[in-house]
């Protein structure tokens, strides 16, 4: 019963622990989908603007 008396006592600051990491873990995840958004517009806007460029402007037709 050692080690399940340790755990009971311990337990708030291993949950601490625990939601510290999974807080950070978060912030990360959301950083890099924060990246990926950011690096998909760009080429987003890339596309659209050779798409343009190869059609020889807006108001010429196809």
């Amino acid at each position: 019963m050692g080690f399940i008396d340790w755990l009971y006592d311990w337990a708030r600051l291993i949950g601490a622990v625990g939601g510290l990491i999974g807080g950070i873990g978060a912030l990360i995840a959301v950083f890099f989908l924060w990246r990926n958004l950011v690096q998909m517009k760009k080429q987003l806007r890339e596309m659209r603007e050779q798409k343009v460029s190869r059609r020889g402007g807006l108001l010429s037709p196809p």
